[in-house]
């Protein structure tokens, strides 16, 4: 979203189950991990943020890009990142 969040949304009432907060401009890339209890998330702000799925919590801030992320996927073995 344009607005710095992020949300999951329940596809069957379609009503925002999280939204994730933290990002200080737009949100561009999201992905869910394999076993969708995690949630990655980056954007103009540049860093790639981790995220509890059920929670909305975030668990980490991952740091080190210098310019806007556009997309973010976990690697197959879910042990990677990438942003």
């Amino acid at each position: 979203s344009w607005d710095g969040t992020a949300r999951i949304w329940d596809l069957a009432s379609g009503t925002t189950r999280q939204v994730l907060r933290g990002h200080a401009s737009a949100v561009h890339g999201v992905a869910f991990s394999h076993d969708s209890k995690q949630v990655a998330s980056g954007g103009h702000d540049a860093p790639v943020r981790l995220w509890d799925a059920g929670t909305g919590k975030e668990l980490f801030k991952f740091q080190g890009h210098q310019g806007r992320i556009a997309e973010v996927r976990f690697a197959p073995n879910h042990r990677v990142l990438s942003g």
